[in-house]
């Protein structure tokens, strides 16, 4: 699931950093074409949790985006701007899924290791914390996969867009699942939800169902698990409880029986 998300963010970051060089002077070939003068290395950085809660994602987010760089490399090598063009996975640092370990990690990527991108965190609370210590004073680019709607507010108004939210966020997420949802089981429906007891979970859960209540519907049993990062699937109905599997979705609804 993070691997499309993470290539995609890689991407767009290297042809961003390529688009903020200066208009590069060209120089004739003895073949007549025409060819850069100067060189870029574009040097990422991953932010995100390794170990505790967030290993299982985070794990899987380091590794999509050494694939990405290993992409991009091969793309430019496969087009003949190897010789000019280059990206470079510098380090990975583990924010453990805290916003203070999180800050720690990015200025070692920052100070130290100075790289133009980071990619991370996962969690918005890490994002939140980092962005506005360490990457917009810093002026690197940040792609978060955290999906709060007020992440990209970090943003200085007026300034260049610093950080960058490829995924969807939560109050969008909410309003398609309602959508999704209407289409398959009729507008009118009562729903029960289950949800994972942590700001990302209640949070989406709620945008869901006030949009599912806006379209018509009605919601009926609304569970929650205190059990962290763990995906909740729900069994529900009159007398059916939660029932906890590995994984990380933050919110179930099914439709309550008739």
């Amino acid at each position: 699931m993070f691997r499309p998300r993470a290539i995609g963010a890689i991407c767009v970051a290297f042809a961003l950093a390529l688009s903020a060089q200066p208009t590069a002077a060209a120089k004739p070939t003895v073949t007549g074409q025409v060819q850069p003068d100067f060189s870029l290395e574009v040097k990422y950085g991953v932010l995100v949790g390794l170990t505790g809660d967030a290993a299982t994602g985070g794990q899987a987010w380091n590794q999509a985006v050494k694939v990405a760089v290993d992409y991009i490399n091969q793309t430019l090598q496969q087009n003949g701007y190897s010789e000019q063009f280059k990206a470079t996975l510098v380090d990975s640092q583990d924010s453990e899924g805290n916003g203070q370990r999180g800050v720690e990690a990015a200025q070692k990527l920052v100070s130290i290791d100075n790289v133009d991108v980071v990619v991370g965190d996962l969690f918005s609370s890490v994002t939140s914390a980092v962005a506005p210590s360490v990457i917009i004073p810093n002026r690197v680019l940040e792609f978060t996969g955290g999906t709060n709607p007020v992440l990209t507010q970090l943003n200085p108004a007026g300034g260049p867009r610093l950080l960058w939210q490829p995924v969807a966020a939560d109050d969008l997420q909410g309003r398609v699942l309602a959508k999704l949802l209407g289409s398959a089981f009729g507008t009118s429906t009562t729903v029960n939800i289950g949800v994972r007891n942590d700001a990302y979970g209640t949070g989406l859960s709620d945008v869901f169902k006030n949009a599912w209540l806006a379209q018509g519907g009605t919601v009926g049993k609304v569970v929650s698990t205190t059990l962290p990062r763990q995906r909740l699937t729900l069994r529900l109905s009159s007398s059916s409880t939660a029932i906890p599997t590995a994984g990380c979705s933050p919110i179930f609804a099914r439709r309550s029986p008739s």
